[in-house]
Formats: C-alpha cells, structure tokens, sequence
C-alpha cells in the first residue's frame, strides 16, 4: 500500500515533536527527581525562571541568541550533574529537527536580543553602594580643592600646633602668652605665610624647631638676642619685625634664611 505525501508528513511531524521535548524534558525530571524547584535553581545558577521555563519546555521563540542559550543549558545541565555539552547539543539538533519544513527563527535578531531577559541581574549591597557614595563625594572634593587651592586641613593643622589663627594675641593680664613680661623681649616677628611652606626655626639658643604652616596662617615668635629662621619655599611669607615690614630673604646656596639680631643698647 502505498502511503500519501501528507501522512508522511504528519508522521515526521509527530516524531520531531517527541524529540522536541526530549532535552528539555530529560532536564525537567532530573530537577524534579532532586527534589528542586526552578527558583531553587535559577538561584544557584543565575539563570533567569523565564529562560528555564522555555528550556524545559523547548520554547525556542522564547529563548534568548544561540550562544546565550548554550552557556544556559550547559550550565543547568552540569548543575543537575548531567553533561552540558552534550545536551547543549541534543536541544539545538531537536531546535533544527523541529523547524524542518518551515521557516527557522533567527535567534540572533537584535531585536529580539534586546527584549530578552537572561540572568537575574545582580543587586548590590547597601554597603557597596555607600562606598560608591563616598568615593564619588570624596572626588568631588579633591577637585574643588585642586581647582581653588584650598587646604581643607590647614585649620586643624593649625590648631594641633596652637598656631594663632589671627595676627596678634587678645591681650589678658592673666595670660601668659599676651602678659607685659611675654612681649618684652627684644625681637618680634611676625608671618602671614602666602602659601604652604616649611619653616626651620631657632629662637635664642634654645632646640631648633620645624614646622610646616598653610597658606593664610600667621605665626608670631619673640627672642631675647637672635632669631634664625629659613623657608622651604620662596616668597612664601610676609614678613614684619617689631612692627616694620621685613623682605623676605633672598636666595643663597638653594637657601632662604633669615638671621635677626637684637642691637645692644648703648650703656
């Protein structure tokens, strides 16, 4: 008996929908034999529930371009412990044996591509996002700071050092430091420094001293006999002695030094 064209046909039809299914529903029931859930599974592997579900029930209009879907399928296989490779394989010949006869889908649609949702997107952490915070704030900073040269940390600096923050003392006579006694000696100088600059200093014959002081600072020091002072940086101070305006020193030997004396009073 001779059999029609479309019998023929319709039995090739049955067969490629048996072998349709075959991986995606071997996949199925491996996951239901380990007792496991597809959310159990989209956790551990990250693949999204909507691309599980059109693997295991062989969805090609739903799943994502061809590579995606393999890395997919081999890694869900491998994750239930069964071959990924080759089951990656098996699923896209069962893909070309059930499109035969008719128009293939173009998996590789941009399109499509786009409107496809993969992996579960990862989420960070608040802390994670508070650490982006504050390195976009602390950059922020560092540029305005960088553009107006200011030195946010000249004050505490300052203050660390008991560096007045203005040019003369408020006078008490309980203070010692702004007493009749303090501001009897000899030489006063006085700095408004122009710029962040270190000073080496020596007062008298005590230990010589180094600081370093911030643009906009003042500073004032008193000796009996001899002040020697020297600047890291030049032109970086105005300078005044007992009360009179004083050049800054000229350079000498890479050097910026100033040597002041008291001038003896005449017996």
């Amino acid at each position: 008996m001779t059999t029609s064209p479309s019998a023929n046909h319709s039995e090739a039809d049955a067969d490629n929908a048996v072998l349709a299914a075959a991986t995606g529903a071997l996949l199925q029931r491996e996951r239901e034999q380990k007792g496991l859930n597809l959310e159990e599974v989209s956790e551990a592997t990250r693949i999204s529930l909507v691309n599980l579900q059109a693997i295991e029930a062989a969805d090609y209009a739903a799943l994502p371009a061809d590579a995606y879907t393999r890395g997919f399928i081999r890694i869900y296989a491998e994750f239930l412990g069964l071959h990924g490779s080759e089951l990656s394989d098996s699923f896209f010949k069962e893909r070309g044996s059930h499109y035969t006869g008719g128009p293939r889908v173009s998996y590789l649609d941009s399109d499509s591509l786009a409107s496809k949702k993969f992996a579960e997107s990862t989420r960070l952490t608040p802390a994670v996002n508070a650490l982006f915070l504050l390195a976009a704030i602390v950059l922020a900073v560092t540029i305005f700071c960088l553009y107006t040269g200011w030195n946010p940390f000249s004050y505490f600096v300052n203050q660390a050092r008991n560096i007045p923050a203005n040019s003369a003392l408020v006078y008490h006579p309980a203070h010692p430091e702004t007493s009749v006694e303090a501001t009897t000696k000899a030489i006063n100088l006085e700095a408004r420094f122009l710029k962040d600059t270190e000073v080496v200093l020596q007062l008298d014959d005590h230990t010589i001293l180094k600081e370093t002081y911030a643009k906009e600072s003042k500073a004032n020091w008193e000796a009996n006999s001899i002040i020697r002072i020297e600047f890291a940086e030049p032109h970086s101070a105005e300078l005044r002695v007992n009360g009179q305006p004083l050049g800054f020193p000229s350079r000498s030997n890479g050097q910026y030094k100033l040597s002041l004396r008291a001038t003896p009073s005449p017996s």
